[in-house]
């Protein structure tokens, strides 16, 4: 969730937060790049060797900036990537995923410069990767005994890739098939033709991600962080989307069969109808997603077609919105109460990892 900066008071970051103008209008893409390619990124290397900093240093949030736009922690770890890992969402823990962040540091110190290299790779790749895993190939030289992780196949873990355009320059997509990109931030990203099938995007931060018209069939979004994102008429037939934060962004004419929405704050989603350039009508598909009591629909809109394709989630969507319950099971979500922007972390854990950091680095440094 993002946050504001430090204030001497409670009622000034009340104040902060309560007229920050990013609460009512979408961030140009060109006003955050401005803001973030400036910004002080962390620089956790000497003499080509990785140093681990300490907890203060490791971790990172969306902090709110004027007239609206956020600045991105990267390459620190965010908090929800500390519950995640601890409570076994990842594959990895919190220590490899922020190594697998900060690793980009050592392969390109000039932050502006590395997210250029980024784009005119990925706008050139194949649909094997070869281009992509050449160069992945090269950089592992780089990183070779440095303490970082080095890369593997399709591997962009990690990457910033915020405020990009990816556009193809020598297919007719931009190929991403079966791309690795968890744990990677991609805030305001636009992929235009893109072709994610099969990319495993868990731990995703996309604020405004726009994936309108792409494959991403059975791409994996768990555990994501991707509030005002656009999927309009985009194939996500089989994708997950469990755990992750969707509010407020569209699917409007998007497939979705298949798809897994279980436990995600989906609240006021749009999953509507657009009209195609040949002026033809296209509806989300709904038919066959997965979904539980945790799941927030609140306030999302669906086209007039749901009740032909998925009769029990329609019957369900009609319960919530007339306020009827549905036993125990909304009673259980209603208990959750996640906020608009991500759910609650246990602060207790959270000072026990920080705890766990700070022991952890200093038996690695004496």
């Amino acid at each position: 969730m993002p946050r504001t900066r430090g204030f001497d008071t409670k009622e000034k970051a009340a104040e902060a937060w309560n007229t920050w103008a990013g609460r009512i209008r979408e961030i140009p893409q060109q006003e955050y790049n401005e803001l973030n390619d400036n910004l002080q990124r962390d620089y956790p290397i000497e003499n080509g060797k990785l140093i681990m900093p300490d907890g203060d240093h490791a971790f990172g949030d969306l902090v709110i900036a004027e007239p609206g736009g956020y600045e991105s922690p990267w390459p620190r770890i965010y908090l929800s990537d500390y519950a995640n890992a601890e409570e076994g969402c990842y594959n990895d823990d919190m220590f490899v995923v922020y190594k697998l962040r900060a690793r980009w540091r050592l392969i390109e110190k000039d932050h502006p410069l590395l997210k250029r290299k980024l784009q005119k790779i990925i706008n050139e790749n194949d649909r094997n990767n070869k281009t992509l895993n050449e160069r992945l190939s090269e950089w592992n030289k780089l990183l070779a005994g440095s303490g970082f992780p080095e890369f593997e196949e399709n591997d962009l873990r990690g990457a910033d890739l915020s405020g990009l355009s990816l556009m193809p320059t020598s297919d007719r997509t931009v190929n991403l098939r079966r791309a690795n990109l968890s744990y990677s931030e991609c805030h305001l990203l636009s992929i235009k033709h893109g072709y994610l099938y099969e990319s495993t995007c868990t731990g995703l931060k996309g604020v405004q991600l726009d994936l309108s018209q792409c494959s991403c069939h059975g791409a994996d979004f768990s555990f994501s962080y991707l509030p005002q994102s656009t999927f309009v008429e985009a194939d996500l037939g089989f994708a997950q989307f469990k755990d992750s934060v969707i509010a407020l962004s569209s699917f409007d004419g998007a497939n979705c069969h298949g798809a897994n929405f279980s436990s995600s704050l989906a609240r006021k989603c749009s999953f509507g109808c657009v009209k195609t350039d040949s002026n033809k009508t296209i509806c989300a598909d709904l038919s066959g997603i997965k979904w539980d009591d945790r799941t927030r629909f609140e306030e999302a809109i669906f086209n007039e077609l749901l009740r032909q394709q998925n009769k029990e989630l329609y019957e369900y969507i009609e319960a919530i919105r007339v306020g009827r319950t549905i036993g125990k099971d909304v009673l259980s979500s209603i208990e959750a109460k996640p906020g608009i922007f991500g759910f609650s972390i246990d602060l207790r854990a959270l000072l026990a990892g920080l705890q766990r950091w700070y022991k952890d680095i200093k038996k690695k440094g004496s």
